[in-house]
């Protein structure tokens, strides 16, 4: 085992695993033998596949199983203890397995009840600051957006039948109107009565809470009750325009990226100090560092899910950076952790695995519950979107020098154009050209139009922004080369696990380089397995490899290292795809939470509707009509 590669210890770990779910039974003496004698070191490599195996029907496979990590608890509690709580918090966690994690808990509770206490009560209220109030509401508006504006439109017409059959009805605001309104509209109104408990109407518990409900819970009660039962069917629309508006001015709020303190949204995390908290996400087993407290400042950044910068400092005085991310399972984020550490060590193994660059950036990620997490802050990487945005800042900065020197009255403003509104720009004006409207369904867009929108767009775009940024970071022609081949590698490995696990979602932001060693960095994976080819704009290429990811690679473009170290990759992966398949075979017995919700949600919306259709049906029986 010492001697062993990590990624062999994987492959011998793995297939332990399966010859005990298949034949654990008959194999009973050899595997308590294994079990009493074996180090835990190597099962520590496949911790998240033992969990998703603890719901396995068979007993005795499940009692080992139980064994390991209760094992793995007692000897390094570390790294299973945050999995232990989110577990048994979780109510997606079978009645079977949270018994089983519930005598782990009271296992690590009797050796150190306090530290068990002070974990549950930290995840607590790091879930609460991962996604707050106004995040949200924002989230769920827009969520709702799509849905509501089709049924209001369906509403739109069931009013314009009745004013046709019945227009004393409908001046009298009649009983059959507003239970037509209320048939239609009941998904939307339960889902935003579901957030009104969860937050405004379930008390504030910090100062920034306090603020959200003094700022907007009043103005939220209001647009529900317009919403629920309108009082004027002239102006039905007013509760919907009312959370529309609250929901520009919640984006407006938090577009820009805020600085908060940690003791407005958690008192009790900004005054812990000293605890016996392990610092999660550390790997090494002689590292016995702890967190001593969190930093006050905590930064949100303007993206998608809003995600927080929290510092902790730890034991040792050093300062911890993590991601608090919300609103996503990061389960498969870690998932995808440990298939990326694996195969930088199977290439690692091969004997042209040892060049430069040549493996994928991994980080740590820790779920603390089914819909958030912390993921380790990425040092000193830099995400591809800065470099276009630092182009556009230089830009518009000359633009406005140059008409300041030649005297001419300023045209252009300090405000920099965002890449979805210069492309919403020219694809009205070809749409128009072409004789449709902006609001035509996506689907209805012609391909040459979208095709020469953005050659377009490309071609008003530097290609070299990535190359030139890779040059000025190098001292020495050396250096720089060093740097390129290393950026060709990476990106050629991310490219290539990317292609085979349907990795989607390569935004700017999402694809960031480490300028120092020239290595590319991918972060959230929560586009997976195809989902992307799944949305309403589906993504249909392998992986991204734009302009400026091209002329970064070269001469040669992707036709030379890239080349190269693809095929290299893809070859060490397809000879020992059964320890990656095997690795993602826990999917299986373990469906990620966002699965499962969204069939859950699908299945209560399919519900509401048949509601809502069975509702329509009995009052136009009931009209005669």
């Amino acid at each position: 085992e010492t001697n062993s590669a990590p990624s062999m210890n994987i492959t011998c770990t793995l297939r332990l695993m399966r010859l005990l779910i298949k034949y654990g039974t008959c194999l009973q003496s050899q595997f308590n033998a294994l079990i009493a004698t074996d180090s835990i070191k190597s099962w520590k490599l496949i911790i998240p596949q033992l969990f998703s195996r603890l719901n396995q029907p068979a007993s005795y496979a499940r009692d080992i199983i139980w064994e390991i990590l209760a094992k793995i608890a007692r000897e390094s509690p570390k790294n299973v203890i945050y999995e232990i709580v989110v577990g048994c918090n979780s109510p997606k966690t079978s009645a079977e397995s949270k018994l089983l994690l519930e005598r782990m808990a009271a296992q690590l509770s009797a050796k150190d009840a306090q530290m068990l206490l002070n974990i549950k009560k930290m995840i607590e209220e790091m879930e609460k600051i991962t996604v707050l109030w106004e995040e949200k509401w924002i989230n769920k508006i827009a969520m709702l957006q799509f849905d509501a504006t089709e049924r209001l439109q369906r509403f739109e017409k069931e009013l314009s039948r009745m004013k046709s059959t019945s227009s004393s009805d409908v001046e009298q605001g009649s009983k059959a109107l507003s239970d037509v309104y209320d048939a239609i509209l009941l998904p939307v109104v339960v889902s935003i009565r579901d957030l009104i408990k969860e937050t405004i109407d379930n008390g504030s518990h910090t100062p920034h809470e306090d603020w959200f409900q003094n700022s907007f819970g009043g103005r939220i009660r209001q647009a529900f009750t317009a919403l629920e039962k309108p009082t004027n069917w002239k102006n039905y629309r007013q509760g919907w325009d009312c959370f529309q508006k609250l929901h520009r001015e919640l984006m407006k709020e938090t577009a820009k990226l805020r600085i908060l303190k940690l003791s407005q949204l958690s008192p009790y995390l900004a005054q812990i100090k000293g605890t016996d908290i392990p610092i999660p996400g550390i790997q090494d087993p002689n590292d016995e560092c702890t967190i001593d407290s969190f930093v006050e400042e905590i930064i949100t950044l303007p993206t998608k899910t809003r995600p927080k910068k929290v510092n902790l400092k730890g034991s040792d005085n050093k300062i911890y950076p993590f991601l608090f991310k919300g609103l996503e399972d990061l389960h498969l984020d870690e998932r995808v952790m440990q298939l990326l550490s694996t195969v930088n060590n199977l290439v690692e193994g091969d004997m042209n695995g040892c060049e430069a660059g040549m493996k994928a950036r991994v980080f740590a990620v820790i779920p603390i519950s089914d819909h958030s997490g912390m993921i380790q802050w990425v040092q000193d990487a830099t995400p591809l979107f800065a470099l276009y945005k630092r182009w556009q800042q230089r830009e518009n900065a000359a633009m406005i020098m140059t008409a300041a020197e030649k005297q001419v009255p300023e045209k252009h403003s300090n405000v920099i154009t965002r890449p979805t509104e210069m492309f919403m720009e020219k694809i009205s004006s070809a749409l128009k050209r072409e004789g449709l409207p902006v609001t035509a369904s996506r689907r209805k867009w012609p391909k040459e139009v979208l095709k020469n929108v953005f050659l377009e767009l490309e071609s008003e775009t530097p290609n070299d922004l990535l190359s030139k940024e890779v040059w000025c970071n190098s001292t020495t022609a050396q250096d720089w080369w060093r740097r390129a081949c290393s950026l060709a590698r990476s990106m050629a490995v991310m490219s290539v696990i990317g292609y085979i696990i349907g990795l989607g979602d390569r935004h700017l932001d999402n694809t960031m380089v480490d300028f120092g060693s020239g290595e590319v960095v991918h972060i959230d994976f929560n586009v997976c397995f195809e989902k992307g080819k799944r949305l309403r704009v589906p993504e249909l290429v392998p992986f991204r490899l734009t302009q400026n990811m091209v002329h970064a690679l070269g001469l040669t473009g992707p036709d030379g290292i890239f080349k190269i170290a693809a095929e290299q990759v893809l070859s060490v992966l397809q000879r020992h795809k059964e320890v990656l398949v095997t690795l993602l075979d826990a999917f299986v017995y373990d469906p990620l939470f966002d699965w499962s919700t969204e069939v859950e949600e699908n299945q209560k919306k399919q519900m509401m509707d048949l509601q809502a259709n069975f509702g329509l049906l009995s009052n136009r029986l009931g009209k005669g009509s």
